[in-house]
Order: C-alpha cells, then sequence, then structure tokens
C-alpha cells in the first residue's frame, strides 16, 4: 500500500482574525446613506406604510384564537425573546418573528402545543429574512472569512439542534417538523416576510452599529432603551394592530419626556406621524407591565431603571385619570405626511399631570446621547 505523506495538522483549521473596521469610513458611508436616504424620504415612508397597512395582524382573527389566549401570549413572548438571546440573531429579529407569528395567527388556528413551534420556525425566517451567513460555518460567532470586525451586526442562523432543543424535549419537536412548519408559515403568508418593522421609525443608521461597539457607552444604552421599547409593543394585545408608525411617534416621545432624549427627525430615513395621547398611555402601560422575562434578556442596567421611572409616571396618570382612553383608529394616509411634534395639548397633558401632583418625587432625565461622530 502506498504510503500518503502526513497532512499538516494546521492546514484545515479555520481561523478568523479580523482586523478594526476605520471609523473614517464608517462616518463617511453613514453620511452617504443619510443624504441619499433624505432625498426619497417621503418616497420611503409612503411604501414602507403601504407595506404595514398589506401585512398588519388583524388583533380580531387573534382573538378568536380558542387557545392562545391573552394570559398565555406573555410566556409565548418570553420563550420567543429567550430563544433570540440563546441563539445570537441579530437585536430585531424578535421583533420580526413576533410580526410573524401574529400574522400567521390572524390566517390559521394555532394550539398550544404547536405555539412553540411556529414560533421558534418564525424566529428562524426571522434571522435568515434580517441577515446572517448562511453557510456551514453559520454557527460561529463570526462570520466565515469576514476581513474585518464591524460596523455591521454579525448575525447567525440559529441551528435547528438549537431551536430543538430550547423547545425542550417534552414538546417532541424534530428539526424535520422545521422544515415542515417554515414551509407551511411561508405558504400562509404567501412568501412576503420582509415586511418593514417599527425600528424604520425609531433607529437610525449610525444605531445599527452598536453590535461592533462603533458607539459609545451612552449611545448603546439608548440603542438598548429604544429596542426594549419596541419589545415592550408586542406583548400588549391592545398595541397589536396600531400602526407601527404611530407608536414609534409614542416611542420617541417617551423617550424625550422621561429620559430627555430629544427627537431630531433629520437623522432618520422615515416620517413620523403625530403623537396619539391614547396611544402613549398605551404604551406607557405595555413598559410598567414588562415582563421579567423580557427584562432579564436586557444586558444593560438602564433598561430597569427606565422601566421603574416609566411605571411611576404610569401610577401617577392612573391615579389622576380613572379609565385611560381607548386607542383611537389608524389615522388617514395624509397624517403620515406631517412631521413629528410634541406640542399638542393632549400630549402634553399625559406627562404634565404626573409632574404636577408629584413634581417633588419626579425623576430626573436618565440618559443624555451622545450626538457626537465616532472618532
Amino acid at each position: 500500500m502506498k504510503n500518503f505523506p502526513p497532512v499538516p495538522r494546521d492546514r484545515f483549521v479555520y481561523t478568523h482574525n479580523p482586523v478594526p473596521y476605520p471609523n473614517e469610513l464608517l462616518v463617511a458611508e453613514i453620511a452617504t446613506h443619510h443624504a441619499t436616504a433624505q432625498e426619497y424620504r417621503l418616497e420611503l415612508t409612503s411604501s414602507a406604510i403601504a407595506d404595514l397597512d398589506i401585512h398588519r395582524p388583524d388583533i380580531g382573527l387573534i382573538s378568536k384564537q380558542p387557545q392562545l389566549t391573552p394570559d398565555y401570549r406573555i410566556p409565548l413572548m418570553d420563550f420567543l425573546a429567550r430563544c433570540a438571546r440563546k441563539t445570537r440573531v441579530a437585536p430585531m429579529a424578535f421583533y420580526r418573528a413576533a410580526r410573524l407569528f401574529d400574522r400567521y395567527c390572524s390566517r390559521r388556528v394555532v394550539l398550544v402545543e404547536q405555539a412553540k413551534l411556529v414560533a421558534a420556525t418564525c424566529l428562524w425566517l426571522a434571522a435568515k429574512a434580517d441577515g446572517g451567513f448562511n453557510h456551514p460555518f453559520s454557527s460561529a460567532a463570526c462570520p466565515t472569512g469576514g476581513r474585518f470586525l464591524g460596523p455591521s451586526v454579525r448575525a447567525r442562523i440559529p441551528r435547528l439542534a438549537e431551536l430543538c432543543s430550547l423547545c425542550e424535549p417534552v414538546s417532541g419537536y424534530d428539526e424535520g417538523m422545521f422544515v415542515q412548519m417554515e414551509r407551511h408559515v411561508l405558504d400562509t403568508l404567501d412568501w412576503q416576510v420582509t415586511e418593514p418593522t417599527i425600528h424604520e421609525w425609531v433607529m437610525t443608521a449610525a444605531e445599527n452599529s452598536t453590535a461592533s461597539g462603533f458607539l459609545s457607552d451612552q449611545n448603546a444604552d439608548v440603542v438598548a432603551l429604544k429596542l426594549f421599547l419596541c419589545d415592550c409593543t408586542l406583548y400588549s394585545t391592545d398595541l397589536i394592530s396600531i400602526h407601527p408608525a404611530e407608536l414609534a411617534a409614542s416611542v420617541h416621545d417617551v423617550l424625550s419626556r422621561i429620559c430627555g432624549i430629544a427627537y431630531d427627525s433629520e437623522q432618520y430615513g422615515c416620517t413620523l406621524p403625530r403623537v396619539s395621547r391614547s396611544v402613549t398611555v398605551r404604551l406607557l402601560e405595555a413598559i410598567s407591565q414588562a415582563s421579567p422575562g423580557l427584562l432579564r434578556c436586557s444586558e444593560t442596567p438602564v433598561v430597569p431603571e427606565f422601566a421603574r421611572r416609566a411605571r411611576w409616571y404610569w401610577q401617577s396618570l392612573q391615579a389622576q385619570t380613572p379609565a385611560a382612553p381607548a386607542p383611537s383608529p389608524s389615522p388617514d394616509p395624509e397624517v403620515f405626511a406631517e412631521y413629528h411634534h410634541t406640542d399638542d395639548s393632549d400630549v402634553d397633558s399625559i406627562f404634565d399631570q404626573c409632574m404636577s401632583s408629584m413634581s417633588s418625587f419626579a425623576p430626573s432625565p436618565m440618559v443624555t446621547p451622545n450626538r457626537e461622530k465616532p472618532v
């Protein structure tokens, strides 16, 4: 038998030694993107609003689910958030997965024993839609052959073995069931899984670079607060049918009032509608009742402190207002052409009522974002 020479041990070893991405190039890319997006701002806003109107979940049909009651939604969303954190998917994949799940529940009946399978499959689809590296080595923390460390989020697609493990062995799910459910979800949603999200109005281009450490710690805390507020809207059944643009206007209003983070319309690619008082009240309620599971998924202490302050505002408001108004129906499309503003007396009264009765106990602003460019 012919003897072959031994193969060097390091010949097929996967190595990853990226270099830091140049900050000067990052600043130039963000400036170019911002200038281009501003030129088509109204067109981008109209397109995003139209797409979200088409793919909006139907809360009337979701409420008719025989087994998925509102009480079961909180632990199910906690499970989905835990899966997103354990599998290290993109930060915004959790929100997209929950939206896909709600759209699926608007068309199909989901039983309790199938809920985790459908939710985990939606997370798998969201990870593919939001980015990732569909490669045999995609289970690695860094992408295969990546040259630079940053600035974009280095997302990954969860392995089916991970999803099966997270769904607990007692569920009896296997990888084949996820593949079948993926096709069933795609057919049900007509293969439309790339809809715009609330982050189009909440996040700036620069804030999407936080995963690689290109933002200061202060701005990273602001990003964490924004992600937390967006995720809180998924737990409340009253906010499912509200247009994400309206929710984003209330998100910026709450951040401005509680944290002192001013909204700069020039930093965002989409235009915000008017602030709705009823939506802001419901958002404060959702924040004050934030699930402990969602709070545990946060990696910064700013989020629990923010939830505590929002709870204070909500309790102060409840002490003066016996019943909060129900969310108003979505406004006409013309309303979305107006810029965000907070000079509405109804909006101001939400927070002014809290401050007038307990001004001596009013919390001070938490964080002030650093608007300086990275150096």
